[in-house]
């Protein structure tokens, strides 16, 4: 400021200064935290969207059906498998109602929307939210097909989550095993009917009229006695033989003890087992040692080596059946062969869709597949057969 003095001729100044370091260090603090704020929200942003792609890429590779559906049973997203096993393209199904693809009553229970239907079920011990409910979905062409279908309500807002797995494979499974226990129980029962029920019947008539002949004592000549004697020992070398073959049919069709089951004792008693009914010559060739720490793989093993014997035994009609066993670093080779008639007309190839002539040949592919092996078969008429069991021991 300045001021003039009365003879004009002095000028006084006055200078005020401000210290406004707070102030610019404010300013600055000010311009630092926006500074880092950005960073922090560009950080966050990029995370999100890194988040939001990953997920996305989950949906997107997931088998499973995913679907979100609003508090009215509204499909608001799909992911692409939802697509694909519905046969409708995302269009058409936004905005439409879950009872389009799910149409069955137990998911909406005739309900008005997903609110209404928890609030009725939420003491009843079958409803849907959080299981998996067994039902059928239908698809674009109107085909219905078994489902497993759970629903999970999002967290804090009024939208749900449905997750379908397509159960056809799995209903097709069990109805081949059931219709492959069916078989089992059929051949059982045949074998039993051809063998020990005939075998019993004819013993038991032969006794009843050896029983009748004796009360009425028609056999009192010395040669009579003797044929009675001559009799009663075939029949009693029939029933040893009829208690071997009872004996067998149990064998096989006793489970191993999953907890102590060894490869190599098992086909040890296999072959011990079957060399007292057959004058065939059954051999073996296996190692030590074999290492296999699923107990569950070496049942399937065995099951393979018993039908491939079994099958030799009974249809080869040759002097020799050899089983072999060899584990590589790569893989463990079961192998079963014999020098019986042999076939020209019994494929070899390894493709997962070829049939296998025969049930009993049908039945060692099934159980390779179950553990991940592969089943080779080589067969020249006249020459016998070879089937071996390749396990992959290494990915």
């Amino acid at each position: 400021m300045v001021t003039p003095s009365d003879d004009e001729t002095d000028i006084q100044c006055w200078v005020v200064l401000i210290d406004i370091t707070l102030q610019k260090r404010a300013e600055n603090s000010l311009i630092t935290l926006n500074q880092n704020l950005e960073r922090q929200i560009e950080e966050r942003t990029a995370q999100i969207k890194d988040n939001l792609a990953r997920y996305k890429a989950v949906l997107n590779a997931a088998t499973d059906a995913i679907i979100v559906i609003n508090g009215e049973g509204i499909i608001e997203s799909v992911n692409p498998a939802t697509e694909v096993m519905f046969g409708y393209p995302d269009k058409d199904l936004l905005g439409k109602s879950i009872s389009l693809i799910i149409p069955n009553h137990h998911v909406m229970a005739h309900a008005d929307n997903v609110n209404s239907y928890l609030e009725k079920s939420e003491n009843d011990k079958s409803h849907i939210v959080g299981k998996a409910t067994d039902l059928f979905a239908k698809r674009k062409d109107g085909m219905f097909f078994p489902v497993s279908f759970s629903v999970n309500k999002v967290d804090n807002e009024d939208r749900f989550t449905g997750i379908v797995r397509d159960m056809s494979d799995r209903v097709e499974l069990e109805k081949e095993l059931l219709q492959r226990v069916e078989e089992e129980r059929s051949r059982i029962s045949r074998e039993l009917h051809d063998s020990v029920a005939q075998v019993i019947i004819g013993i038991g008539m032969r006794l009843k009229a050896l029983s009748l002949n004796l009360m009425k004592n028609k056999y009192t000549d010395p040669e009579e006695l003797d044929h009675v004697s001559g009799a009663m020992g075939r029949m009693s070398t029939e029933l040893e033989a009829l208690g071997r073959e009872i004996r067998t049919i149990v064998a096989n069709l006793s489970s191993l003890d999953l907890d102590k089951a060894d490869l190599i004792d098992a086909l040890t008693g296999l072959v011990d087992t079957c060399q007292t009914y057959t004058a065939s010559d059954i051999s073996l060739d296996l190692p030590e040692k074999v290492i296999l720490n699923d107990a569950r793989v070496v049942t399937q093993l065995f099951r393979i080596a018993q039908e491939a014997l079994h099958n030799a035994i009974k249809h080869a009609n040759g002097s020799d059946t050899r089983i072999e066993l060899r584990q590589s670093k790569t893989d463990i080779r079961l192998s079963v062969i014999d020098n019986g008639v042999g076939s020209n007309s019994i494929q070899t190839d390894t493709h997962p869709i070829f049939k296998l002539s025969g049930k009993g040949l049908d039945n060692m592919k099934y159980r390779a597949n179950i553990i991940g092996a592969t089943l080779e078969i080589t067969s020249v008429a006249g020459s016998g057969t070879r089937i071996d069991c390749i396990l992959p021991t290494q990915p």
